[in-house]
């Protein structure tokens, strides 16, 4: 027996430190399980359901609002119901009705433990409940650029868009020369030594030519001044495409992009953006009332679907007090604003908010308020 005692007490010790794991495992489980449902309970328990009022966070969130519709371009929108005249269509500049009322958006608000850019945050001021989005965080430094907003020296994109040019929707394309086929697509070969150039028109000027403006449909009817915009995204669906396939796009601030088309995706460009190079060549007829120029440089494609959108750039108001920038954020401080940038009342308004302001985060039932087709 001497000789194996010792394996023996081996082989009990084993099976006990077994035990004593698997124990302090389950210990561990259940401790986890415990403090996941404390903080879901907490954050059942802190978790408010709010409605939107009015149309600061436009196109993001809205209030109650009328259905547009637009019998000739097929087009259906949201516009505040604050507004008594619809006036036109923001695409085609012909007579809009309103069809129906949208009830306001319910958001779900929950606190949390730290807040980023970008976060749509619900807080307290003046005693009233108020959603915008956080753009600049503890420690960062507001300053301008002309009218831009600059966070650390960089604009400011909101995540939201808006439309300016859906070739769909046109009875007559803005694009010329227009390679258009009845269907509305469009044939490019690279042997075609034209550019397509984008001719804007403006609907608050009977169809004149003009830059592109920071206008809301939302806004449709409100009266107030008008910014131009900084940068355009072309967008547009491949149906088909040749290997060597390249788009050209040129924007009126001399910088381009080439994009690689492939058959059935879909294709974005942006020609104004900080990736965008210095076109050296020979311009095509580009300036701020024909601010996009595309052109195939290799190969051969048809595009179906193509449009222009806009990012929503943050900006102050030219009524907006400037003496104020640049502001550098203390560590309790947050600069929030509206994505309905022209008539939002925000922190170009009333300062940055506090920490202790903050109700939470939108954490669900963002809405989509994009423009919708009917046709």
């Amino acid at each position: 027996m001497g000789k194996y005692s010792g394996k023996l007490f081996l082989l009990l010790d084993q099976g006990q430190s077994r035990r004593i794991v698997k124990l302090v495992l389950v210990v561990l489980l259940v401790a986890v399980l415990l403090v996941t449902a404390a903080i879901l309970r907490s954050k059942s328990a802190g978790s408010r359901r709010f409605a939107i009022e009015g149309a600061s966070m436009a196109p993001t969130l809205l209030g109650e609002t009328w259905q547009v519709s637009c019998p000739d371009c097929g087009l259906v929108w949201p516009v505040d119901t604050s507004q008594a005249d619809y006036g036109k269509c923001w695409h085609c500049g012909n007579p809009v009705r309103a069809s129906s009322r949208n009830p306001q958006d319910q958001v779900e608000v929950q606190p949390a433990l730290a807040y980023q850019r970008h976060d749509l945050v619900a807080f307290i001021r003046d005693g009233r409940r108020n959603i915008k989005r956080i753009v600049a965080i503890p420690g960062e430094t507001v300053s301008l650029d002309g009218l831009k907003i600059l966070v650390g020296e960089q604009p400011i994109l909101s995540e939201a868009e808006l439309p300016v040019d859906l070739d769909d929707h046109r009875q007559k394309s803005h694009w010329l020369p227009s390679a258009r086929t009845p269907d509305r697509h469009w044939q490019f070969d690279a042997s075609d030594p034209d550019w397509c150039v984008y001719y804007h028109q403006s609907v608050h000027d009977h169809g004149r030519p003009s830059p592109v403006w920071d206008d809301y449909s939302v806004n449709l009817g409100l009266a107030r001044p008008l910014e131009p915009v900084s940068q355009l995204i072309v967008r547009g669906e491949v149906i088909e495409a040749s290997k060597e396939a390249i788009l050209r796009v040129v924007s009126h601030r001399q910088t381009y992009v080439d994009v690689r088309l492939v058959s059935g995706s879909p294709f974005e460009a942006r020609p104004d953006s900080i990736n965008a190079k210095t076109y050296a060549g020979l311009l095509p007829v580009v300036a701020p009332e024909s601010p996009v120029a595309i052109r195939l440089v290799s190969g051969s494609a048809a595009v179906a679907s193509l449009s222009i959108d806009r990012p929503i750039l943050y900006r102050i108001r030219r009524r907006d007090d400037r003496s104020i920038y640049p502001l550098t954020l203390d560590e309790h401080e947050y600069f929030v604003l509206g994505d309905n940038v022209p008539i939002s009342i925000d922190s170009r308004d009333f300062g940055p908010i506090r920490r202790s302001q903050i109700l939470g985060r939108v954490v669900s039932d963002r809405a989509d308020h994009a423009v919708t087709k009917t046709r």
